[in-house]
Formats: structure tokens, C-alpha cells, sequence
């Protein structure tokens, strides 16, 4: 019963680790990026609701400026350091 606990956390502990890089990876790029064209909000001043849409209205405003838009990894990046933050 034991080995069966432990084999369940260690399946975790790798997930737990990527998810605070795309966390930390995610506040570089929010932190970098955004800062190009305007000062970036605080995290928590909108809903997880709310980030989406700006994101979503930020990729399209990026390429009319012909910037290279955020990937989809980058995006995901970006809503998991955002949610982390609310």
C-alpha cells in the first residue's frame, strides 16, 4: 500500500514542477512582452473570464501591428501565471 502511495505522488511531483515553470515562464513573457506597447495591469485586476478575452484581443492587435502574436504555449504560459496570480 505504501509503494502504491509514493508511486502516486512521484507521479505528480513532475506535473506540480512544469506547471510552476509554465507559471514562472508565463510572468516573464506578461512582464516583457506586454510592456512593449503599454504598462501591464496587475494580475489580479480582472477574472481569469476577462484575461482571456484580453489576450484574445491582444493576439489580434499584435499582428496588426506586425508583431509576432504569442504562441499557443506562450498563451498558456501566460493564463497559468495569471490564474496562479488571482
Amino acid at each position: 500500500m505504501r509503494i502504491l502511495i509514493y508511486s502516486f505522488i512521484l507521479t505528480l511531483l513532475p506535473a506540480t514542477a512544469l506547471a510552476a515553470d509554465d507559471s514562472a515562464n508565463g510572468q516573464s513573457i506578461y512582464e516583457n512582452r506586454c510592456k512593449i506597447c503599454h504598462q501591464p495591469p496587475k494580475p489580479e485586476s480582472l477574472s481569469m473570464q476577462q484575461w482571456k478575452a484580453v489576450l484574445s484581443t491582444m493576439q489580434v492587435r499584435m499582428k496588426q501591428k506586425n508583431m509576432d502574436p504569442l504562441s499557443e504555449q506562450e498563451t498558456a504560459d501566460v493564463l497559468s501565471f495569471l490564474e496562479d496570480s488571482q
